[in-house]
């Protein structure tokens, strides 16, 4: 009999990927699912970045392994110029996908792993993998679930290393939630007192909702902060899982050590995949134009959303950015004991069976599964020809952009109807 390391054996599929393939099953057995499961960009990669794919798809090169020189020098580029970080080209690491490159960071980082409560599914079996104690702060629906340097404080009191590291994630998979600079000014006091490692994970900063620049922890904490963004969210690209990290000047020997892991494990990103981002990450007016296309109508879908799960009686903070929303069904916790559900897992599946609406349990995000939340990811539809309607007439009133979205996003709305009905039988 095979005998698995011990920290593996505790680890299981990752639940958003785990639901996206159930959900592929169900959809070709011919059940009409709506997918509010899983968290990928419908939109089309933007040309120019495709275009250079395909010039280069015969470079079956070995690549360095900290990264293609042209592609780290405009993602230091990009980081200062978007977000304002301070970025040098022999800080920044590329890796396939930001995911692996958080991972890479925890491996080389000691110290116990704060989470905020909810975060996304995979940092938390990440730090399980690599024999970390795992911390989650307490939960804050009233906040927004933001989390507070009050709850943050009272879980590095509850650590045992002198060293500890915090993965922050701002806007949040699966809130939708972003930080304010006076939240994060806070946090930061609190990371300095109780020496802790920050991994800002900034895949979605792209994605915001709000006139305001975003604002990382690291304008306010750089010299313990490392940031880590990629072509999967904003510029509409998961499958070809390109990351970059930025270490701090401060933390500039952690980058050797970055590379090393990098050179004994996956050895280099494709070499057509690191070409084709360099333009991805230029200031290309065409792909500024699809990257602020595109997050317009993430906007009008999370909106749209969050109103409708509000007024069929659901609790929801509104999103400020990413794709999600986090609604939670206590209203009708009391309605759900009576059908014998009691956590956010028995209603997720109860749903999917009864109304084959496809939601992702809060528990698996670290809230308690008696707050019966669940993620609600707002992209099932077409995004090709959603872009085109919205570019072909682009709406500019809020009655507009609510007809829009039913016309245009039909899946949307028929998951409301779908839960709306279901929340009604509970009666």
């Amino acid at each position: 009999m095979v005998k698995v390391n011990p920290q593996v054996r505790r680890v299981m599929h990752s639940p958003t990927l785990r639901i996206h393939e159930h959900v592929g099953k169900l959809r070709g057995q011919g059940r009409d699912v709506v997918h509010f499961g899983f968290g990928e960009s419908p939109f089309p990669v933007p040309p120019s970045v495709v275009a250079e794919l395909r010039k280069h798809a015969g470079d079956s090169r070995y690549l360095p392994s900290q990264g293609l020189m042209a592609l780290r020098e405009r993602a230091a580029s990009y980081l200062k110029r978007r977000f304002g970080h301070d970025a040098d080209s022999a800080r920044v690491v590329v890796g396939p996908g930001s995911k692996e490159l958080i991972f890479d960071a925890l491996f080389a980082l000691r110290g116990d792993l704060i989470l905020p409560a909810p975060s996304w599914v995979s940092y938390g079996p990440q730090g399980q993998m690599l024999g970390k104690r795992v911390i989650w702060t307490r939960p804050d629906p009233e906040g927004g679930y933001r989390m507070t340097a009050g709850a943050f404080g009272e879980a590095c009191r509850r650590s045992r290393t002198t060293q500890k590291v915090l993965i922050l994630n701002s806007p949040c998979n699966p809130t939708g939630a972003v930080y304010s600079a006076g939240e994060l000014k806070r946090i930061a006091r609190v990371a300095r007192r109780y020496n802790v490692v920050i991994v800002s994970d900034e895949i979605y900063a792209e994605i915001t909702f709000g006139r305001a620049r975003y604002r990382s922890i690291a304008a306010f904490c750089p010299e313990r902060t490392l940031v880590t963004n990629g072509l999967s969210k904003g510029f509409c690209a998961g499958g070809h899982r390109l990351g970059i990290l930025l270490v701090p000047k401060r933390m500039q020997a952690l980058t050797d050590h970055l590379v090393c892991i990098a050179s004994e494990t996956f050895s280099c990103v494709a070499a057509p995949i690191q070409q084709a981002a360099v333009p991805a990450l230029s200031d290309r007016k065409d792909v500024r134009a699809h990257v602020r296309d595109t997050v317009a109508i993430h906007r009008m879908a999370g909106h749209f959303l969050w109103r409708e799960c509000e007024r069929i009686g659901l609790r929801c903070p509104r999103p400020e950015g990413a794709f999600y929303l986090f609604p939670d069904f206590s209203p009708f916790a009391k309605a759900l004991r009576r059908r014998g559900i009691r956590t956010d897992e028995a209603l997720c599946e109860d749903l999917l069976g009864r109304a084959y609406v496809a939601l992702l349990p809060g528990s698996g995000f670290g809230v308690p599964a008696a707050h019966l939340a669940a993620r609600l990811a707002t992209v099932d539809y077409d995004g090709a020809a959603v872009l085109k309607a919205f570019r072909r007439r682009r709406p500019g009133t809020a009655r507009e952009t609510h007809r829009f979205v039913q016309r245009h996003c039909p899946n949307l709305p028929e998951g409301i109807r779908r839960l709306e009905r279901y929340l009604s039988d509970l009666a």
